[in-house]
């Protein structure tokens, strides 16, 4: 249907497969009210609110198509206690980054370097060419006056399982999609010294079959924790976009949500460490303004018990 992913059929195929076991085999004039709610509070303990709204949605029309009289508004879709998300420890990339490079072949290193330092969606990487990377180094001066190489990976298509399981090429997920990422020259450079011959073909050839294996195989090698996934590499950029001081605008834009509110949802607990810190150090410094300011106010503070300190 014009409009839609080629990955929606495949993702229904699999709600109907997956998600209400309890359901699939019952004639819908057996389905009442209490049944669809315990299938989503069975739902909900393993998964997100967005992906039971995902599935609610498409039972909802499967059972309206079908005649039910099942009234969909009086299901509630109870809020799961979000789990904490994985911080990367910051030994990882490094142990990953080598094992990638000595255990397999270059593509499967490439990919692991785009998600960790680009913050690539896994099919935003299955689509890129070699023209989306750029050819020479640009030259940046940050905010300290301290000089460094730059380079661009141009993002602006996908790369999904279409209902044959063939991949298909397609539009980013939203608008916001297509951008252009900076990136350490080291990086570009190691890419094109794996890629000399590439030109303006596709990237990366490895199967995303395989890239799941590999993943698996890395992650019990080097001691990693069970449910981390290769996607969560993804999430190791946006911790270091937040932990430099991005703002939520700016790691939207980086990381190609549609919004900001969507970044403040998934990183809100690395927001919130954010805004610890910025907290701790505004305190820090309004004490020692407030020492020049009023040097008695300070003396006597400081002369406070420190449980006293504390409690104040």
């Amino acid at each position: 249907v014009q409009g839609y992913s080629p990955s929606t059929i495949p993702g229904y195929n699999s709600i109907r497969k997956n998600s209400f076991p309890g359901l699939v085999d019952m004639p819908v004039d057996n389905i009442s009210l209490q049944d669809v709610q315990k299938a989503i509070d069975d739902r909900m303990e393993e998964h997100s609110v967005k992906t039971v709204r995902n599935d609610l949605f498409f039972l909802k029309k499967v059972m309206d198509l079908s005649g039910s009289d099942v009234d969909f508004s009086k299901i509630i879709v109870a809020k799961r206690k979000r789990r904490k998300k994985i911080v990367f420890s910051n030994t990882w990339p490094s142990r990953i980054l080598r094992y990638a490079k000595d255990n397999f072949e270059a593509d499967f290193y490439i990919y692991c370097l785009l998600i960790l330092f680009a913050g690539l969606r896994p099919s935003e990487s299955y689509a890129l060419t070699g023209a989306d990377i750029s050819a020479k180094p640009i030259d940046v001066i940050d905010q300290g006056g301290n000089h460094y190489k730059a380079g661009q990976i141009h993002v602006s298509k996908a790369k999904v399982r279409n209902e044959l399981a063939v991949y298909t090429e397609k539009g980013t997920k939203t608008e916001a999609g297509v951008r252009d990422v900076s990136i350490s020259w080291s990086v570009i450079q190691q890419i094109r010294d794996l890629k000399p011959d590439v030109g303006n073909g596709p990237l990366l050839k490895l199967k995303p079959a395989l890239i799941s294996h590999r993943w698996r195989k890395l992650a019990d090698a080097v001691g990693l924790p069970d449910n981390l996934r290769y996607y969560d590499l993804r999430h190791f950029f946006a911790t270091n976009l937040a932990y430099s001081g991005a703002s939520e605008e700016e790691i939207a834009d980086t990381m190609g949500h549609s919004s900001s509110a969507f970044s403040h949802q998934v990183y809100i607990e690395i927001f919130q460490e954010n805004q610890a810190s910025v907290s701790a150090k505004m305190a820090k410094a309004a004490d020692v303004l407030i020492g020049e300011i009023d040097p008695e106010a300070n003396k006597a503070r400081r002369n406070i018990p420190h449980s006293e300190t504390t409690a104040k």
